[in-house]
């Protein structure tokens, strides 16, 4: 991050984190605080000792064993090449909530969220196998020693990232101002709720 923004000639700048983003704006907010104008994490992922981390449908893959995720991982390229009206059929009915109502009223939503899955497997299963395995591992660092202002949202509906993950992390946080969205899920709270976030992020 430091590299980009150097080469970009940005002094100083604002991080966000949406789902498995969240880690990785914790750690600026750790690691580069100073260089930070505002940190948000939006229905972050959290460290693997967060109550009911493993229990949400975002650690499918990374919960499991390297040889079984791996086998996953190949079943679902295979789907998403061979028949991707009938993934994105399976997708939304694997959906829970606010999410799957979303899906359901917003097909070119739906569309977009199959078009980054095949982006992401273009190239293989090799990338979004080794990230996988990353969410299971020691983050570094602990979430009580950022010094950073962070700013979170989590709806309270969320089945991939569970709410007690969210609150995990905003307790963790020193300063830590979180924001708990009744009936939002994973899905619907980025996006009913993006000037909200980026408007902290600009102001």
């Amino acid at each position: 991050m430091i590299e980009l923004a150097d080469a970009l000639q940005v002094d100083r700048f604002a991080v966000l984190g949406i789902s498995g983003g969240g880690p990785y704006a914790a750690a600026c907010a750790f690691k580069v605080p100073k260089r930070l104008t505002a940190t948000a994490i939006v229905a972050g992922m959290g460290p693997a000792e967060a109550p009911g981390c493993k229990d949400g449908i975002s650690w499918i893959y990374a919960g499991k064993g390297s040889v079984m995720r791996r086998l996953l991982l190949m079943l679902t390229a295979m789907g998403l090449r061979k028949k991707p009206e009938k993934f994105t059929s399976q997708m939304k009915e694997g959906m829970k909530g606010p999410d799957k109502a979303l899906l359901l009223d917003k097909p070119e939503l739906a569309k977009k969220t199959i078009d980054a899955f095949r982006e992401a497997f273009r190239s293989g299963i090799a990338g979004v196998h080794h990230e996988a395995g990353l969410y299971t591992r020691p983050w570094g660092f602990r979430l009580q020693d950022i010094a950073a202002e962070v700013h979170l949202w989590h709806g309270e509906q969320d089945y991939n990232v569970l709410v007690s993950v969210g609150r995990y992390v905003a307790d963790s946080i020193p300063n830590c101002h979180a924001k708990f969205i009744e009936n939002e899920g994973h899905l619907t709270l980025p996006y009913k709720y993006v000037r909200e976030y980026l408007s902290v992020l600009v102001a």
